[in-house]
């Protein structure tokens, strides 16, 4: 292999280097997905376990809508970034926390819809 000042001199310039700025960027956007999955993940156990015994949790549980935005731009951003398991987990948070998680399916209806009585 020729040394880098041969090939300037040969017109050629320096070899390609490694982008550790974007390899950085990327390592970094990977934690921070896992990092909000788990803590998504860590929400939804603590919805099981201690309901509406904290008020922290009294609001979460009244934001589920909310909350759990996150885990589908984490799942996103997996996707492009081709990490398989992340979007996969992400997924999994973001549909099973948001319906499963919202008591099965028990929130009240929306004003005027079939659930409503209406007096007339």
């Amino acid at each position: 292999m020729p040394k880098a000042t041969q090939t300037v001199e040969a017109g050629e310039g320096y070899p390609p280097r490694p982008n550790r700025a974007r390899a950085v960027v990327q390592v970094g956007l990977l934690v921070m997905g896992w990092l909000i999955v788990a803590a998504l993940g860590l929400v939804a156990l603590l919805r099981l376990v201690a309901w509406d015994s904290l008020q922290p949790l009294i609001v979460l549980d009244a934001l589920t809508q909310v909350v759990y935005l996150p885990a589908w731009v984490v799942a996103v951003g997996a996707l492009i970034m081709r990490r398989w398991w992340l979007a996969l987990a992400a997924g999994v948070r973001g549909a099973g926390a948001t319906r499963c998680g919202s008591r099965a399916g028990m929130d009240p209806p929306w004003p005027g819809g079939a659930g409503v009585r209406r007096e007339h």
